[in-house]
């Protein structure tokens, strides 16, 4: 009498299990392996390992060394001898979009500072996993060793197909987009930021976005700026920046915002002055005898009988503050009574997120009514029908 069926399902699972594992074993055994080829070239620094394949970006640069030249001033020439630098390594990378781009640009630095330790694009794609073991990112790694286990190919051979897929991978999605929609509300203006802050985002958005047309940054750039600022470099006499020119206008802002910055502290040290004159001064005035530990009590005076009686209602008789919208800066009405709530020049992100989300979730409410609908309709349909039978 042969096994019965629970016998045969539990070699199954056994066998399955036995794959499984030896899977496992050989890919930490390939990983293992490539780690300790890498750390044996690291150490091994004396010699040579830039391969004549490897691509020209991560070629190793020459350094500088200085030649003496008879009556005449020392001459730079290059020389092939780079290893004395020592880049910081990368953090270590959980697959989190937001940091998906500092992240390889830790890798591409490390790896153009020293191109020696390498030998070829696979080692550096290799050396860029193993910072790669937490989150979405071990999960890609992982997907990665298994492909090579199972085709005994490398699943990405060219630094360039590694970059592409990391960027799909790991770098925030729809830039653009979310860049435009920025610039066309008031959320990047500048505000009470400081002026390198306002400068660094916007020149970040206007390369997302891919703006091109000067005359259209400048005049994103002057609707952000605070009205001091903006006013102050409009209505130069010379040295105006022209409207069709960034550059000039972030120069100008730069340099205009740094103006008021050493005018208040002027102005703040002129009020507090601490010259030798003035202790001299005050050194000069009497000072009057300290009073006695001990004094006679003295009782108070005597409060009078109708004292003029205090005005109460003086606030009250001020006139009204009249209301100010928040969002649109007119005034007679609150921000969420605002006209323009629902014009997306004046909404914020998390506001347009907001609408967003609303429009799906009503969207799924129709759609799932017209299901039941639907199956309402059957349902009355099958009961007719069965009761036309009977």
């Amino acid at each position: 009498m042969g096994p019965g069926p629970e016998a045969s399902d539990a070699t199954e699972r056994l066998e399955l299990l036995e794959d499984k594992f030896g899977q496992i074993t050989s890919t930490n055994e390939f990983l293992s392996e490539t780690v300790k080829k890498i750390w044996e070239r690291l150490e091994d620094r004396d010699q040579p390992m830039v391969s004549a394949h490897a691509s020209p970006l991560y070629s190793r640069p020459p350094s500088v060394q200085e030649v003496p030249v008879a009556g005449s001033t020392p001459v730079y020439t290059r020389s092939n001898d780079n290893r004395r630098i020592k880049p910081s390594t990368p953090t270590e990378f959980s697959g989190d979009r937001s940091k998906g781009r500092a992240f390889m640009n830790s890798c591409e630095l490390y790896i153009r500072l020293a191109p020696h330790q390498f030998d070829s694009e696979l080692a550096q794609i290799t050396w860029t996993y193993s910072y790669m073991k937490s989150g979405r990112a071990a999960l890609f790694v992982d997907r990665a060793l298994r492909y090579e286990t199972k085709y005994k190919f490398p699943r990405y051979t060219t630094w360039d197909a590694f970059h592409t897929a990391f960027v799909e991978e790991f770098f925030p999605k729809n830039e653009r987009q979310r860049a435009l929609t920025r610039l066309e509300t008031s959320a990047y203006h500048q505000n009470k930021r400081s002026m390198d802050e306002y400068v660094d985002e916007f020149k970040d958005l206007v390369d997302l976005s891919g703006y091109s047309e000067g005359l259209a940054i400048v005049m994103k750039f002057r609707k952000g700026l605070r009205r001091d600022v903006q006013d102050q470099i409009a209505q130069l006499a010379r040295g105006r920046p022209d409207d069709a020119d960034p550059n000039a206008w972030y120069e100008a802002a730069l340099a205009c915002a740094e103006n008021i910055e050493a005018n208040t502290l002027f102005h703040g040290a002129s009020r507090n002055p601490t010259t030798t004159s003035s202790f001299r001064t005050f050194a000069s005035i009497p000072v009057a005898p300290a009073p006695p530990r001990f004094q006679q009590f003295t009782p108070p005076a005597r409060v009078p009988q109708n004292p003029v009686p205090m005005e109460i209602d003086a606030a009250r008789s001020k006139a009204p503050v009249p209301e100010t919208c928040y969002r649109c800066g007119e005034t007679g009405h609150r921000k969420f009574q605002c006209p323009r709530r629902f014009d997306i020049r004046h909404m914020t992100m998390d506001e347009c997120d907001e609408w967003w989300q609303g429009r799906a979730r009503a969207e799924d409410a129709k759609e799932v009514a017209h299901k039941e609908e639907e199956a309402r309709v059957e349902e009355e349909g099958a009961e007719d029908f069965q009761t036309c039978s009977e």
